[in-house]
């Protein structure tokens, strides 16, 4: 006997009504987790890396975009994206701040070489590659 199921356009029209009033249950759930979710994604981190590897070489990653094309995230933005950005950034002001300040502190404690004749500055660039990288895989 076959599964009796509903037709796509009747699941998705229940799932959106039903998940789009679901704004209020969403905010508690994070505020109120049943375990941490970054506890729970480090205790993963291995499942996590099998699968990027079996993703890799099943190459789901270039098959999935071709299936999407640009089509597909174009119309996301243009949707919901757009106008989600602006409120997004504002809210997101306090995280810059802080992901920023590091990198303003050791691009500042950088004594760079003079300058020299156009073509002849790798010794600036090298400075700055230097002191990101050291602040990329060391810290602060």
């Amino acid at each position: 006997m076959a599964i009796q199921i509903k037709d796509p356009n009747t699941i998705a029209t229940k799932w959106a009504a039903r998940a789009g009033a679901a704004g209020a249950e969403y905010a508690l759930g994070v505020q109120n987790p049943r375990a941490s979710q970054s506890g729970s994604a480090i205790a993963a981190k291995n499942v996590w890396a099998e699968s990027v590897a079996q993703a890799a070489q099943q190459d789901s990653y270039a098959k999935g975009l071709q299936k999407s094309g640009d089509a597909k995230w174009q119309a996301g933005v243009a949707a919901k994206g757009a106008s989600r950005y602006a409120p997004g950034v504002t809210a997101g002001k306090g995280n810059y701040v802080n992901g920023i300040a590091p990198v303003i502190q050791a691009l500042s404690a950088i004594n760079l070489p003079p300058r020299n004749v156009k073509g002849n500055n790798m010794g600036r660039v090298q400075a700055v590659v230097d002191a990101l990288r050291k602040l990329k895989t060391q810290g602060a």
